[in-house]
């Protein structure tokens, strides 16, 4: 991995997408990859537990939703570490995920959703973007691209493992 893979999430608990960011990020460090993680709210148990694991995380929003702040935070951010690719993760980071295509033009950015997108124009603004990752069959057939032919666009369902019982928390 030449450049580093810039995950970008909410602030999340190691449950579903919070899971699912926690493994990617795993798999990809012990591939040998850099994962810087930018975190866009506030809250959650996920960026302590990516940092506990050797992962570099980026706080860069200190309110519980993703508006103008963290996404220019994310632009430099992103400006900085020149990443290849950027993968963002839910629907509601699809105005950060468009932004940051506009304005660092060199990063693949992929959107990566669980729901199916909802309507004409967040279909329109997944086109903007180099991909749409789904975990569901219904999720990806809602983009831009056909799922079966398109390599834009896949259907790569969960595959999170149970952590490892360690007793109440």
């Amino acid at each position: 991995f030449p450049r580093p893979v810039l995950l970008v999430c909410r602030g999340l608990d190691p449950i579903g997408t919070g899971r699912q960011i926690e493994l990617v990020a795993g798999g990809l460090v012990a591939a040998g990859a850099a994962v810087p993680v930018a975190v866009t709210t506030r809250g959650g148990s996920l960026p302590g537990r990516l940092a506990a694991a050797g992962v570099a995380v980026h706080r860069i929003g200190p309110r519980p939703v993703c508006d103008g702040g963290p996404v220019l935070q994310l632009v430099r951010l992103a400006r900085r570490l020149r990443p290849r690719p950027v993968v963002v993760g839910g629907r509601g980071h699809l105005p950060a995920a468009v932004t940051l295509k506009c304005a660092c033009r060199t990063a693949p950015v992929v959107l990566e959703v669980a729901k199916p997108l909802r309507g004409t124009v967040e279909r329109r603004l997944v086109a903007v973007l180099d991909g749409l990752i789904a975990t569901t069959p219904a999720a990806a057939a809602s983009g831009p691209w056909d799922p079966g032919r398109d390599p834009r666009a896949a259907c790569i369902p969960p595959a999170a493992s149970a952590p490892p019982p360690q007793g109440i928390d």
